[in-house]
Order: structure tokens, then sequence, then C-alpha cells
């Protein structure tokens, strides 16, 4: 994971970014919430410059499934 999807992922959910790994997940990080997923939606689409469909956004649900996402949009080591 590059450190510029790091650093987002943890201004968005209030963390430490040497706490984000591949294993954060709305599971295990109580700030993870539903609003947060779709300002996570909307921060990912504006950086990475894509646009996420209904089933994508439903699946940023761990930074594992980020990165499938922004991968299947062609964005590599984000």
């Amino acid at each position: 994971m590059s450190e510029r999807l790091r650093r987002l992922l943890a201004a968005l959910l209030e963390l430490d970014p040497r706490s984000i790994s591949a294993e954060t997940s709305a599971e295990n990080t109580p700030s993870w919430d539903s609003m947060r997923e779709l300002m996570l939606a909307a921060t990912l689409e504006g950086e990475y410059g894509i646009a996420l469909e209904i089933d994508e956004m439903e699946r940023l649900r761990s930074v594992a499934s980020i990165l499938e996402v922004l991968r299947s949009h062609g964005v590599e080591a984000p």
C-alpha cells in the first residue's frame, strides 16, 4: 500500500497511519462506520479520478478490498 493511500485512510478514519494495514477493516476499526464509508468512496473517486459503481462502494469494507477495487480501475500500487 502506498503512503498516499495510508495517509488518506488515516485522516478519514482518524487513525495513526502506522496502524493501517491490509487487515484493517470495518470489523476491527471502531471509527469505520457507514458514514465514513460514503466519505471514503467520494474521497477515492476524487483522489484517484475514478467513478465507483454501487457494488464497488459496498465492497469498501477493508483495506484489502479497497486495493482490489482501485486495481480494477487501473490504479496500480495506489
